[in-house]
């Protein structure tokens, strides 16, 4: 393992695709991203690793408001995670009216954009293909 520079502060990160780092005869087990708004691109970057059903479950950070600002409409994400046989799952983390939240993705997409804070609405989506 690598030692982290602790002094550094700011700088340049290269980005790399999952695809081309992960083995292909990988089993994942779990895979979580919390990419602040970024999980539509990271899994992008998955759709080999996805498409061999390797993943078994995923731990999601979804948080409408900051896929938007990173140039992403959350919607993609919900779209790709059912494209690759994903059935996901609200964490529940979050408190905002949590008896009332609807169960069908698109309307907690947008229950989420809804929510009136500084950062608008976020939680965590558990995610699971039961074929794999």
């Amino acid at each position: 393992m690598s030692q982290v520079n602790q002094n550094i502060t700011s700088g340049d990160i290269p980005l790399v695709r999952l695809d081309d780092v992960v083995p292909a005869d990988a089993k994942i087990y779990v895979l979580k991203s919390d990419t602040q708004g970024h999980e539509f691109g990271v899994l992008s970057g998955a759709r080999q690793l996805l498409a061999r059903a390797k993943v078994h479950v995923m731990m999601l950070e979804f948080w409408p408001q900051g896929a938007l600002e990173n140039g992403f409409d959350s919607k993609n994400l919900l779209d790709l995670l059912h494209e690759y046989g994903f059935f996901c799952f609200d964490g529940g983390y979050t408190v905002y009216n949590y008896w009332g939240r609807p169960r069908v993705p698109y309307a907690f997409n947008d229950f989420l954009k809804g929510v009136k804070t500084p950062l608008g609405g976020w939680d965590d989506l558990v995610c699971s293909r039961f074929d794999s």
